[in-house]
């Protein structure tokens, strides 16, 4: 049906019947001609017939822009109808056109946002205090949330579901309460935040949830508590502190007690200082590397950074027999990081093969033909693959490497492998495993 013959129809064209078909059948045409509406069915009435509106908005219309010129021209009594204004307000998504008392209306706005909550925006400013109308409004359309300016209802929202905050109003964006909230719940890092707005309280809030969230704390990063809480956190967030905090030797010291590894991102002058130097490779040996080479030549810290883990041995850059000595006799595996003129000595080899029989295997090759070396290191838990093949053909070696472990058989040359005691050896070594296993099929 083409809606310009109602122009040739004057005698029907205004029949409420008539009317209703016009927009049952020509919403497709009716987008550029609203002002047809106005100009003809508004002077007979049809506008201010309350039913005739009901039919049009939910049985005939399903253009927004139609049911719109129909709301623009509706007479006053109806502008003021309850019933009406849910009617157009659920479809329009907006009470614009409609009396003010039905704008302040709770029970109005109430079942309109529940369908369309932009229609808040046309509403009394009192519901935007109202929890209940904006819970409504925000499980309707969540984007509504950003047009609220209710800081206890955002706070409440905030506790049930993430808050995007850069889509905030400016006017909340600035609010400090709100902030810290949105931190605290781990949504957004610092560097969403407007500076001016960032305290002490939410910086420490933020380490909790991301320690990375210091460096967006530009106006902290001279505040001693807020470096002792961050470095708690992690260690290597002392690189982003004040060089006036990274250089005080006091403030550097009370770190060290709550976490030595703090000195990983320590520079010069303090990398150069005894007192310090001593503090950390007493709570950790291996920090002895991040020091000056002065500190690792430094035989009071070397054998002190020794004492607590002898693989700091590595980073000395000094070495003496009782330097190694100690070393070797608190973990055998050390001699991998001594110089090779200790590694020649037979004392050192011993004590480090009698401390862990695996430091065989970072020995010189002279003395891994050494009967007693590689008798103590496989006594001391050296498997049988790091002695050199040319013992497997050594009875006794093959049967000190027996007792220790029934897997050496394999390795054990084919010309000794048959012996008597050889065998004898192998099975009762692995009797404690196979005699279970025997006992199962027997019964």
């Amino acid at each position: 049906m083409d809606w310009k013959i109602i122009r040739f129809l004057p005698e029907i064209q205004f029949e409420k019947q008539v009317a209703l078909h016009v927009f049952r059948y020509c919403n497709d045409h009716f987008e550029l001609h609203t002002r047809y509406i106005e100009n003809h069915f508004k002077k007979h009435n049809l506008f201010s017939d309350k039913e005739w509106i009901k039919q049009v908005a939910t049985k005939y219309c399903t253009r927004d822009y139609i049911l719109s010129a129909i709301s623009s021209c509706l007479s006053d009594g109806l502008r003021k109808d309850k019933e009406i204004a849910c009617i157009l307000g659920k479809v329009l998504r907006s009470l614009m056109a409609f009396d003010d008392s039905i704008k302040s209306d709770r029970d109005v706005v109430l079942k309109v946002v529940r369908h369309n909550a932009t229609a808040l925006t046309c509403a009394d400013g009192k519901f935007m205090n109202d929890f209940e109308i904006l819970c409504a409004a925000v499980r309707n359309n969540s984007s509504i949330l950003y047009a609220i300016s209710n800081i206890e209802f955002l706070k409440y929202w905030i506790k049930k579901r993430p808050l995007d905050y850069k889509k905030l109003s400016s006017e909340m964006q600035a609010n400090p309460d709100l902030a810290l909230m949105v931190v605290k719940e781990g949504f957004f890092k610092l560097n969403s935040i407007p500076q001016n707005i960032i305290s002490q309280e939410m910086v420490l809030e933020a380490l909790k949830i991301d320690p990375t969230n210091l460096q967006y704390a530009r106006n902290f990063l001279k505040d001693k508590t807020v470096f002792i809480e961050a470095v708690k956190q992690s260690p290597s967030n002392i690189v982003y502190a004040d060089s006036s905090l990274r250089t005080d030797k006091d403030f550097i010291l009370q770190l060290i007690e709550i976490n030595p590894n703090v000195m990983r991102n320590i520079d010069y002058p303090l990398n150069d200082d005894v007192d310090i130097a001593r503090q950390v490779v007493q709570r950790n040996g291996l920090l002895l590397h991040y020091f000056s080479a002065s500190i690792r030549e430094n035989i009071e810290i070397v054998k002190m950074a020794i004492g607590q883990n002898p693989n700091s041995i590595q980073s000395s850059l000094i070495q003496t027999l009782d330097i190694v000595m100690d070393a070797v006799q608190t973990d055998g595996t050390s001699l991998q990081y001594i110089y090779s003129k200790f590694k020649d000595q037979r004392e050192v080899v011993l004590t480090a093969v009698r401390q862990n029989g695996i430091a065989l295997k970072f020995v010189q090759n002279s003395w891994k033909m050494d009967r007693e070396i590689i008798i103590k290191a496989l006594n001391n838990g050296c498997p049988f693959m790091y002695v050199d093949p040319s013992w497997r053909r050594d009875k006794e070696i093959a049967l000190v490497a027996l007792s220790h472990d029934s897997r050496a058989f394999k390795l054990i040359d084919l010309s000794i492998r048959n012996d008597e005691e050889i065998q004898k050896s192998h099975t009762k070594s692995t009797s404690f495993w196979t005699l279970p296993f025997y006992q199962e099929k027997t019964c």
